[in-house]
C-alpha cells in the first residue's frame, strides 16, 4: 500500500511537473496570437501573465510594451471606501503569484541576450519619450499574492507618480494592506503581506514621484521573508522626499532585504517636484522600519553608488538613507560622487539606537562627505576607504579603516563611459586591503571572481589583471611532428570567460604570425582538449606561441612550443598560381616527383595523383577542373619523408 502511495505521489509530481506552461509575447501578434509559440506569439503581455498559473514562464521578446490593465483606485477609509474614476494612468503591469516573466529574447531564433535583445515595458502614454504629467502612475505593480513571481530582463521607464488617489492590484476596495499611493514608485510600486517577489537583470530609469520612491517603492513584511535583488540598476530617478531610486519600508514582522550587484547611478531627491514632506533623504536608496517588532534587515553586497544627490536640506545620504529601525550591512560597495546638500554625507542614517549599521571594505571617494558624524545609531567601520575623518565616540566602533582625502591612481578610469571606470588601477590602494572574512560572495560586480589575490580588494570590483591567476587553468601544451606536419595540443583543469585561444608561429621567438584561433568555452569546470594541425611547417624552427583572450579582451600568453623541421631548401616549381583548370610542377630536386596531393586548410585530402619515376625535371601537370574555388596546401612527394609543401590559390 506504501508503495502504491509513493507511486501515486511521484506521478502526481511528474504531472505538476509537465503541467508548467511557456506563453510567448512580442511587439506584433502573428498566428492564432493565443501565445503558445513564437509562430503564435501574442502582443498582449499582460493577458499572457493573467492567463499563466504558479510555475508558469512569459517569455517576451525584444520590443517596447505598455500596460493595457487598470488597477482601481479608490478613496481609504477605515471602512470600505467609495470607488472613484479610473483613467488610463492607472494601468500598469501587474505581477502574479509563482509566475515569471522573462526579456530579452530573440522571437526569430528562440535565443536569449537581454543586452542584444532589450525588451521595455513603458508608461509613456503621451509618446513624449520622457516620464511627465500624463504617463502611467505606476510602470509595475503587484497583486497581494504575488509571491515566487519573477521579473528578469527587462527596462523599466517613463512612469510619472503624481496622482492624490490610492489604488489597488487586487480590486478590494478601502483594504490598507493592498493600496499604494499614486504619487509613489513610478517605476515599481508593490505593496502587501505575500508580494517576495525576485527581482533580476532590470534597469530601472527615467522615473519620477512626487513623494518617495522614484525608481521603485516597496512596503514589505514577512517573518525572516527575503526580498531579493539581483543586477539591478537605477539611473536618473528622481523623488521629492525620499529614495531617488529605491525606497524600502519593512511594515511587519521583521523581512529581509537583499541587495546584490546593484548600480544607483545619478538618482536624486530634488525639490524641482512638489511634494508633502520634506522627508530624510537617499538619493539613491532609502531604507525604514516601522517598529522594532517589524525591524527590517538589509543586505547589501557588490554595489555601485554614483554620482547621486540629496536635496534635503536638513537630511542627506545622497547615495543611501538608513532610518530607524534597521539593521544591516553595506559591503564592498564602492560609493563615488555622491552629494547631499544636508550634512549626511553620502550615507545618512538615524542617529538612534534603533539603527544598526555595519560597513566593510567599502570604498568612499570624491562625495560630498563620507558618513553622517552621528555616534548614536550602532555602527561597525572596517576596513573601509574613507576620504574624511570621523570620531569613533559613542556607539560606533572603527577598525583596520584607511583614511586619505586623495589616494593616488585609485582608480583605473573615473570617465562614466570608459569601460573601466571605477575598477582598480594596479597601484591601487584598495588592492588586498579587505577582510576576507566580511564577505561570502564569489564574484564582484563585474561577474569577475573575488579573491584573486589572497586577500579581498575593497569596493564593488575586485582588481583582475597583473599577477593573479589566469582565468584559464592550462595543464598542458605540447607540440609534437608527425611526419613533416606538427600537431599542437593543450589541455585545460577550468575556463572562466575564456572566448577563444590563438596559435602564432614564427621563425624565432621574436616575429610571430597568426596562424589560427579555436573558440573557448566560456565558463568550464571540467578538463578540456584542444587540437589543431600546422600542415605547413617552415623549414628550421617553428615557434608556437599559444594566447588566451577574456571576452572582455584581456589576454595572457599561455606557453610556447619550438619544433625544427629539415624541409628541402629546393623547392619545386608551380604554375601558374593563382591558377584556373591547371597547374604544372617542375621539379629542381635529385628526386623525380612520385605524387602530388591536393589539401584543404582544415586538413581534408581534396585529391591525390600518382605518377611514375620519370625523368628529372619533367614537368608533371595536374588538372583543376573540378576543384571548387579556394586555398590550398600542394603537397609534392619526391620519395622522401619530407614532402615539400607549397600554397596554391585556386581561381575559377
Amino acid at each position: 500500500m506504501k508503495k502504491l502511495y509513493l507511486l501515486i505521489l511521484i506521478a502526481l509530481s511528474a504531472h505538476s511537473l509537465s503541467a508548467q506552461t511557456i506563453r510567448y509575447v512580442k511587439p506584433v501578434a502573428t498566428g492564432t496570437e493565443d501565445g503558445s509559440s513564437w509562430a503564435n506569439a501574442s502582443a498582449d503581455l499582460q493577458a499572457m501573465i493573467n492567463a499563466s498559473a504558479s510555475g508558469d514562464e512569459v517569455r517576451v521578446a525584444a520590443g517596447t510594451y505598455k500596460p493595457t490593465e487598470k488597477l482601481q483606485a479608490i478613496t481609504y477609509v477605515a471602512s470600505p471606501g467609495t470607488g472613484v474614476a479610473t483613467t488610463n494612468r492607472d494601468m500598469a503591469f501587474i505581477m502574479k503569484g509563482g509566475v515569471k516573466v522573462h526579456g530579452g529574447y530573440d522571437s526569430a531564433t528562440g535565443s536569449r541576450d537581454i543586452i542584444a535583445n532589450v525588451s521595455i515595458l513603458s508608461g509613456d502614454l503621451n509618446n513624449d519619450n520622457i516620464a511627465s504629467d500624463g504617463d502611467c502612475y505606476h510602470v509595475v505593480s503587484a497583486r497581494n499574492n504575488a509571491d515566487d513571481a519573477e521579473l528578469d530582463g527587462f527596462t523599466i521607464q517613463h512612469g510619472y507618480a503624481n496622482g492624490t488617489a490610492l489604488v489597488s492590484a487586487n480590486g478590494t476596495a478601502g483594504t490598507s494592506a493592498t493600496t499604494v499611493a499614486q504619487n509613489v514608485g513610478a517605476g515599481i510600486a508593490v505593496r502587501g503581506t505575500n508580494t517576495a517577489i525576485k527581482w533580476s537583470n532590470l534597469i530601472i530609469r527615467d522615473n519620477r514621484s512626487f513623494d518617495v520612491g522614484g525608481g521603485m517603492y516597496m512596503r514589505i513584511s514577512g517573518t525572516d521573508v527575503s526580498f531579493e535583488f539581483d543586477n539591478v540598476k537605477f539611473i536618473n530617478n528622481t523623488t521629492f522626499s525620499d529614495g531617488g531610486g529605491l525606497y524600502v519600508y519593512g511594515s511587519l514582522d521583521k523581512p529581509i532585504l537583499k541587495l546584490n550587484n546593484m548600480s544607483f547611478i545619478t538618482n536624486s531627491t530634488t525639490s524641482t517636484l512638489t511634494g508633502t514632506s520634506d522627508g530624510s533623504g537617499g538619493g539613491g536608496l532609502f531604507v525604514a522600519g516601522a517598529t522594532a517588532a517589524s525591524n527590517l534587515r538589509y543586505e547589501v553586497r557588490n554595489s555601485l553608488f554614483y554620482n547621486n544627490t540629496s536635496a534635503r536640506a536638513t537630511g542627506g545620504g545622497a547615495a543611501a538613507y538608513l532610518a530607524s529601525y534597521t539593521n544591516g550591512s553595506i559591503v564592498n560597495s564602492t560609493f563615488y560622487m555622491n552629494t547631499a546638500t544636508g550634512n549626511y554625507g553620502a550615507v545618512g542614517f538615524n542617529n538612534g539606537s534603533s539603527t544598526t549599521i555595519n560597513l566593510y571594505n567599502n570604498i568612499f571617494n570624491q562625495n560630498s562627505t563620507d558618513i553622517r558624524n552621528g555616534t548614536g545609531a550602532i555602527q561597525d567601520l572596517q576596513n573601509n576607504l574613507f576620504q574624511n575623518s570621523f570620531s569613533t565616540s559613542g556607539s560606533r566602533t572603527a577598525t583596520n579603516n584607511i583614511v586619505n582625502a586623495a589616494p593616488a591612481a585609485l582608480f583605473a578610469s573615473t570617465i562614466s563611459t570608459d569601460t573601466d571606470f571605477l575598477t582598480l588601477s594596479a597601484t591601487s590602494v584598495a588592492l588586498d586591503a579587505g577582510s576576507n572574512s566580511l564577505s561570502t560572495a564569489l564574484v564582484d560586480l563585474a561577474n569577475k571572481p573575488r579573491i584573486r589575490n589572497n586577500t579581498i580588494d575593497l569596493g564593488a570590483f575586485e582588481f583582475q589583471i597583473g599577477n593573479y591567476p589566469l582565468p584559464v587553468k592550462l595543464e598542458s601544451f605540447t607540440a609534437v611532428k608527425q611526419g613533416a606536419i606538427a600537431v599542437l595540443t593543450w589541455k585545460t583543469q577550468s575556463e572562466q570567460n575564456n572566448q577563444k585561444f590563438v596559435i602564432e608561429r614564427g621563425s624565432s621567438a621574436a616575429n610571430f604570425k597568426f596562424l589560427k584561433d579555436i573558440t573557448g568555452a566560456g565558463d568550464s569546470n571540467t578538463p578540456l582538449t584542444y587540437s589543431i594541425t600546422d600542415f605547413a611547417p617552415l623549414s628550421g624552427n617553428n615557434y608556437y606561441r599559444l594566447t588566451q583572450f577574456d571576452k572582455d579582451g584581456k589576454s595572457e600568453v599561455l606557453g610556447t612550443q619550438v619544433l625544427n623541421f629539415e624541409l628541402s631548401s629546393s623547392k619545386a616549381q608551380v604554375y601558374p598560381n593563382p591558377a584556373k583548370s591547371y597547374i604544372e610542377v617542375k621539379s629542381s630536386s635529385s628526386n623525380a616527383i612520385v605524387s602530388l596531393n591536393l589539401i584543404s586548410l582544415t586538413g581534408q585530402n581534396i585529391s591525390t595523383n600518382n605518377y611514375a619515376q620519370a625523368a628529372l625535371n619533367e614537368n608533371v601537370k595536374l588538372d583543376l577542373t573540378n576543384i571548387p574555388t579556394g586555398t590550398y596546401i600542394l603537397w609534392i612527394n619526391k620519395g622522401k619523408s619530407n614532402a615539400q609543401k607549397q600554397t596554391l590559390l585556386v581561381v575559377k
